[in-house]
């Protein structure tokens, strides 16, 4: 996996984790099926039963309707050398650096 912190809007062909989650209720049985074609994640969380999108990975003032660290590990285990684009709000720009570093250093080596 490669790490990046994008501010910017994405452009068309990335998965888009908002969109997956309110036509998907297993995200993973969706990776299952795309992971050979997917090569970019912009990633972000949201609050659970809620429209509130680009909240950090690591949000843990509301509850939140992702678990990145089964998200992660199966796409480590998967081999997936693709990007992966930290997609906050731009309240939660201070943390996109923090949240990266923390995915390098638990995820690198797993």
């Amino acid at each position: 996996m490669k790490f990046s912190v994008r501010v910017s809007f994405p452009e068309s062909g990335k998965y888009d984790w908002f969109e997956a989650v309110k036509k998907y209720k297993d995200i993973l049985n969706v990776l299952k099926e795309n992971i050979n074609i997917i090569k970019i994640f912009h990633i972000s969380n949201r609050i659970k039963n809620s429209i509130k999108q680009h909240y950090p990975i690591y949000y843990s003032e509301e509850e939140i309707a992702l678990d990145f660290n089964k998200i992660f590990t199966f796409l480590k285990r998967k081999g997936f050398a693709g990007h992966l684009v930290l997609e906050y709000l731009p309240q939660f720009h201070p943390q996109l650096l923090p949240d990266a570093i923390n995915l390098i250093n638990t995820y690198e080596h797993v």
